[in-house]
């Protein structure tokens, strides 16, 4: 199984406005310079975390993204699902048959089984566990 883009910056997002929080918010401008994602791209991920819950917004001249709830409290599944439209191994887990054989397929269910470990594995790894694993993530420098 492969992640997109999406998936991989929405973590990253997470995790260093988690780790970067010392309640002030974090501008949009601020975690797109640190992490090196594009402020449009990233505006959308933020705006889906948003309106997943996730985290919330302060407006204002010092506004910006703060988290919602405890680190330990988020799971890599709840990220994936607010950034992701959903997670498949396969292709013809989605609404569109891309398979004669989608009805019919005497795999499907092992594939199935596989969907449900990966997102009980998912659902298993806190933000706090990857914070605390890898630390306060490095500020990269652009060149």
């Amino acid at each position: 199984m492969r992640l997109s883009s999406r998936a991989r910056y929405g973590v990253r997002a997470m995790a260093r406005l988690y780790s970067d929080y010392k309640g002030e918010p974090i501008s949009l401008k601020e975690i797109a310079r640190l992490e090196m994602i594009d402020e449009a791209y990233l505006a959308q991920l933020l705006l889906k975390l948003k309106n997943s819950g996730l985290i919330a917004t302060e407006r204002g001249k010092s506004g910006g993204y703060i988290p919602v709830k405890p680190a330990e409290e988020l799971t890599l599944m709840d990220m994936l699902k607010a950034v992701e439209e959903e997670i498949m191994p396969l292709e013809c887990f989605g609404n569109i048959p891309i398979c004669p054989l989608t009805s019919s397929c005497f795999t499907k269910d092992f594939w199935f089984n596989l969907k449900q470990e990966i997102e009980k594995a998912l659902s298993n790894i806190t933000l706090k566990s990857i914070i605390d694993k890898h630390g306060t993530p490095a500020l990269y420098e652009r060149k």
